[in-house]
């Protein structure tokens, strides 16, 4: 699995490491010497005595796995996070500057640090006994601006003068989230998701999907469903989901979704997905018969999903954190039974536009499936169209314009005018301090027609292209694919599943 050079603008380091190999594990060097190169990384062995290498700070030989070329953060990041799922190795980065962040996966320590755990592990890890079990290898990666250097002198790398906002690569964490293609979207899918995606693609790894799967859970016409799945991609793009910086996918492009929630299958419970909340709202008052089976295994694929990414954070509103708490269950589960190999996520919950209600009705969350004509609000909505369904808007008793427990609607109306217009809830009740609930109706429905404007104005360049939806999709499934292969080849392994 290649890891795509960083782009032009981001600061390229030299990096020398030095990998410590146990005598008694050779061919576990060797798988490891073998699999790296899949990250572009050559190794070359050294069977020379630690002492030679760095003098006093071992007793006792070992071998050292020498990595000596130009490598970017991102590329040592992915190679160290690979190694330590894939191998269960301990990952240790040697720098005496605290801020090198590359994850919980690593521990990052100063060189005097680093070179006692390094002897404390590795004299932990000699055998005691044939059936002692313990990590076989250690991977030391010295950043240090004076790390030694064994082979060729590296020469050195320029930084680049350009700055920006966005985190380190390779301190990122991956965020994984999926939408169902579901036809044509509302501000509810916007503010309560969408909008935060395109925030958080300068923090985090972004993998977004568009999960074609799950919407198999009721009824579909295959051709809608294609036009469906095309007019959500397009949604994605016109609100600000950029492919270059984040992987945009259709789920059915990447198999290895359905063979992972096959085998997660075996580690989750009956019982654990009969107590799934959402399917028992959705069965409500409904005769067996008439409930595809699809609906009650939805929760496996859905961890599925999450989990062939190794992912870190899964942005979610409350009514699908039951959902991600199984994904986690289920991944301690496969943990403990198969001796590790999956990422256990944490549910990343946003307290601000994660639940925007319906126009009609404040106490259930905007859906186009349920309510009336006026209950939400659709992104292709003209502005005679929006101003109407704002005016028509239930409000609360009184005429104060404020966000109160006892106000739903309300609060429900100035939270939309808020993510709309960046305004805190505060500004927005002192401006409308005894204005009334009209005046206030008038200006929201403003600055909702002027918040979508952009984003109708790219999806009418969208929806007359639709290859440009395609060739994204297809793009963002090569790159996706590139991690899925490699969890599902890891977790075959781990279930005994490969026997060659």
């Amino acid at each position: 699995m290649a890891i795509p050079d960083e782009p032009a603008h981001t600061t390229t380091i030299p990096i020398r490491g030095y990998g410590l190999a146990l005598l008694d594990n050779r061919r576990f060097e060797r798988r490891i010497a073998d699999h790296i190169q899949e990250f572009g990384i050559d190794l070359h062995t050294s069977n020379a005595p630690v002492e030679s290498m760095y003098p006093d700070q071992f007793d006792g030989e070992a071998a050292f796995v020498i990595l000596d070329r130009l490598l970017t953060r991102s590329q040592l990041y992915a190679a160290a996070r690979w190694l330590r799922i894939r191998f269960r190795v301990p990952i240790i980065v040697v720098s005496d500057d605290a801020s090198d962040g590359f994850g919980n996966l690593v521990q990052v320590l100063p060189r005097e640090e680093a070179f006692q755990e390094i002897g404390r592990i590795a004299r932990f890890t000699r055998p005691l006994s044939p059936s002692y079990r313990a990590p076989a290898a250690i991977i030391a990666v010295d950043v240090s601006s004076d790390a030694p250097v064994r082979a060729r002198e590296v020469p050195t790398v320029a930084q680049s003068d350009t700055t920006t906002a966005t985190a380190p690569v390779a301190t990122r964490k991956r965020v994984f989230s999926g939408i169902q293609p579901s036809g044509d979207s509302h501000i509810g899918n916007y503010l309560g998701a969408i909008r935060n995606w395109v925030v958080q693609q300068e923090q985090y790894d972004n993998v977004f999907c568009i999960v074609n799967l799950h919407a198999l859970t009721l009824p579909t016409i295959p051709d809608q469903l294609v036009d469906n799945s095309i007019a959500m991609t397009n949604v994605l793009l016109a609100a600000g989901i950029d492919p270059k910086k984040s992987i945009l996918f259709l789920q059915s492009d990447v198999r290895e979704h359905s063979e992972l929630c096959w085998l997660l299958g075996s580690v989750c419970t009956f019982g654990e997905l009969s107590r799934m909340t959402q399917f028992k709202d959705k069965t409500s008052g409904k005769g067996e018969e008439s409930i595809s089976s699809a609906l009650f295994f939805y929760p496996v694929l859905q961890a599925a999903d999450i989990l062939l990414y190794d992912t870190d954070l899964v942005p979610v509103g409350e009514d699908q954190k039951q959902h991600i708490e199984l994904a986690r269950d289920i991944a301690q589960r496969f943990n403990g039974r198969y001796d590790g190999g999956l990422v256990v996520p944490q549910p990343d919950i946003k307290t601000s536009g994660a639940r925007i209600m319906a126009l009609d009705d404040p106490t259930r969350k905007m859906s186009k499936s349920v309510g009336g004509p006026n209950s939400c609000i659709f992104l292709v909505d003209d502005a005679d169209t929006i101003t109407r369904k704002i005016k028509r808007a239930v409000t609360d008793s009184g005429s104060t314009v404020e966000a109160t427990p006892d106000k739903p609607a309300l609060t429900n109306l100035i939270s939309i005018y808020s993510l709309f217009s960046g305004d805190p809830v505060e500004t927005i009740v002192e401006r409308y301090e005894g204005k009334g609930y009209g005046a206030f109706k008038t200006d929201l429905a403003e600055v909702v027609v002027n918040g979508l404007g952009p984003i109708q104005q790219r999806l009418v360049e969208l929806n007359a292209n639709p290859d440009i939806a395609r060739g994204v999709l297809a793009n963002g499934a090569d790159r996706a694919r590139e991690t899925a292969v490699s969890t599902m080849q890891r977790v075959r392994e781990r279930m005994g599943l490969v026997v060659s």
